[in-house]
């Protein structure tokens, strides 16, 4: 049986049978780079570092705008002929990719004042909500190592915990300032 296909699937009558063979491999001329395809964890690593390297190519190429938001996959696509649908696995590189070094450097810059502004409210406070602005804080930076090996930008859990983090920042300052 070939990968993919079910135990009992071994005749040329088989529809999986003529199916193409997987590829092992995808190269994209215009940026000068080949996608690894396997499934193994080597491949896995150079697949990611192949993937990275394309978005940092896209991003040099429009370094103002990138590519546009949520179309990496669909350069990739385009720029394979049509042999590979893929983003970077990597948040910070697909948001540069996607929306050049202006957009990564906004995106990076709301994460990093949310981020500041949730630790200050943790420092000031003492109350009973401490533990949970400290569960915020680690559930985020946990999101963000996470994010080297997926694209977290269109996670709506890391969209939710970013406005519930603000939210929180939000009604502690208001609790600093009637407390005055």
């Amino acid at each position: 049986a070939r990968p993919g296909c079910a135990p009992t699937c071994w005749t040329a009558a088989c529809a999986c049978a003529r199916r193409p063979a997987p590829r092992r491999a995808v190269y994209i001329p215009a940026l000068d780079v080949t996608i690894p395809l396997a499934g193994d964890t080597a491949t896995s690593m150079a697949f990611r570092a192949v993937m990275a390297e394309i978005a940092w190519k896209l991003a040099l190429q429009h370094p103002l705008t990138g590519v546009g938001i949520g179309t990496m996959h669909l350069q990739v696509w385009e720029l394979s002929g049509h042999k590979a649908d893929l983003d970077a696995h990597n948040m910070a590189m697909t948001v540069l990719a996607e929306t050049g070094f202006i957009g990564l450097a906004l995106f990076a810059w709301c994460i990093a004042w949310t981020a500041w502004q949730a630790f200050r409210a943790f420092r000031a406070q003492r109350d009973g909500l401490r533990a949970f602005r400290a569960g915020l804080l680690v559930a985020l930076l946990a999101f963000l190592l996470m994010t080297i090996t997926f694209d977290g930008q269109r996670q709506r859990v890391f969209w939710l915990l970013l406005a519930v983090m603000h939210a929180e920042v939000l009604t502690g300052s208001a609790a600093r300032r009637d407390a005055r």
